[in-house]
């Protein structure tokens, strides 16, 4: 699925940025968590092929702190309209024509199953954001 993504990236001339500040270890089910990164990726492509701007970048960040890996996804799209905040992640809630409104849902049915949070909002340079927390793995978490 990385490939494809990696491939996606490249032929659109999209950018991806990153910045790791740690490598947290978390205890999941990887081809869950795997499914939430490709649905943000996806929407962030999607955005940024709506916006036709020059500046076509993904940033991705890494890090934690005592109790949570943090992960957040910022694309250079237009960003989130304001009244669409309110059920961005319902089920079958969609902004794209062929949308099917289960991306997102899903994406926080998995991080809720793995006792995380993820939040969106409009980043202040443009585009949108999405963070994710999930608890770090007991035994990796910092003492």
């Amino acid at each position: 699925p990385y490939t494809t993504l990696f491939r996606s990236l490249q032929s659109k001339r999209i950018t991806l940025l990153q910045q790791y500040e740690s490598n947290p270890i978390v205890y999941g089910d990887g081809v869950q968590l795997q499914q939430v990164l490709i649905n943000l990726f996806n929407n962030a492509i999607d955005a940024i092929n709506e916006n036709n701007s020059d500046v076509r970048e993904i940033l991705i960040s890494i890090g934690n702190n005592e109790s949570y890996a943090y992960l957040s996804i910022v694309d250079s799209g237009l960003g989130i309209n304001p009244t669409a905040f309110e059920s961005l992640f319902e089920l079958y809630k969609t902004s794209k024509p062929s949308g099917l409104g289960v991306g997102l849902w899903l994406s926080k049915t998995i991080i809720e199953r793995h006792q995380g949070n993820i939040a969106a909002s409009n980043h202040e340079r443009g585009g949108a954001c999405f963070e994710i927390q999930i608890p770090l793995n007991e035994r990796a978490r910092i003492k």
